[in-house]
């Protein structure tokens, strides 16, 4: 995990803290404040995600005895960018 995955996740934990704070108490403003700082925090994780998957597949393609068509569809970190299928092989990935 990088510091953007760990930050949002934190950020969205505290947001969601006092939207229900906001909620049990009846403030409007909190709550709202609550529900954005949540999203502000789910978009810096899914930042933190992708900038994970994108340095994976730049080690990933570092190595050229690894890389074929096959492999990069099957590749975990950008299974979820192509679309395209997954297919299920036999091959190791990168440690």
């Amino acid at each position: 995990m990088n510091k953007d995955q760990v930050k949002g996740r934190v950020e969205e934990a505290k947001g969601k803290v006092k939207e229900v704070t906001g909620k049990v108490i009846g403030n409007k403003k909190l709550e709202e404040k609550g529900k954005v700082e949540e999203i502000a925090g789910k978009a810096r994780a899914n930042y933190g995600n992708v900038k994970h998957d994108l340095k994976r597949v730049a080690n990933f393609a570092a190595q050229p005895w690894r890389i074929s068509a096959c492999s990069l569809v099957h590749a975990a970190p950008i299974r979820s960018l192509l679309p395209l299928p997954a297919v299920q092989l036999n091959i190791e990935e990168p440690r």
